[in-house]
């Protein structure tokens, strides 16, 4: 069922650096019904996720408080009295650099990349008033006369197993196949994941 491996792991990947593997058999003899059949499959799956680092970036208020705060939350007890602002001309990596930038120019900005140490070295080395006071990494910036503040966390490393999925139905004719995870939904009214246009239309 490549249907189904391809869906479930397009819908458990979150993001480039997770690998999955989906196995997927029949669960019952399939039905045959007037115009077509129906299949009952059962999945299973396993994998991991690479260590990558999740950066984001908002605009604060003057306390140094992020503004976006439905995307990036951090306890006050964490700022420093006085943030002192880094200049953004002398942030040299090009990632960093445009994440601050869209952070300014939108108010809050993300990006995921895979794992390296200099990101944490480089902000190791800031002065205690420009970084959070936790075991975060995280830095204030002045970007043009907007102050951002950039968060960098460490993700993944780890393993995912045992992902049971099922029982998922389909309804499969000659021109179109449906696809239903709902219990007391019909296979024959579920989503079509495929469709062909029969000959001499």
């Amino acid at each position: 069922m490549d249907y189904e491996e391809a869906y479930l792991v397009e819908e458990y990947t979150d993001t480039r650096f997770h690998s999955l593997d989906f196995s997927v058999e029949l669960e019952q003899t399939p039905n045959k019904l007037a115009r077509g059949f129906h299949l009952t499959v059962k999945s299973a799956g396993a994998g991991s996720v690479d260590d990558y680092l999740h950066i984001q970036a908002s605009e604060v208020d003057s306390n140094g408080i992020p503004e976006a705060e439905q995307n990036m939350r951090i306890d006050e007890s964490v700022v420093p009295e006085e943030p002192e602002y880094i200049s953004i001309d002398e942030v040299e990596d090009q990632i960093l650099h445009a994440v601050l930038q869209l952070a300014a120019d939108t108010g809050y900005e993300n990006h995921r990349t895979a794992f390296t140490p200099q990101y944490e070295e480089s902000l190791d080395n800031l002065s205690p008033n420009a970084s959070l006071n936790d075991r975060r990494m995280g830095a204030y910036f002045d970007v043009n006369g907007t102050y951002v503040l950039l968060i960098i966390d460490r993700q993944g490393g780890n393993s995912i197993d045992e992902i049971d999925v099922g029982p998922i139905q389909y309804y499969v004719t000659e021109y179109v196949i449906r696809r239903t995870d709902e219990e007391n939904e019909s296979p024959e009214d579920g989503t079509v994941v495929e469709c062909r246009i029969p000959d001499g239309i």
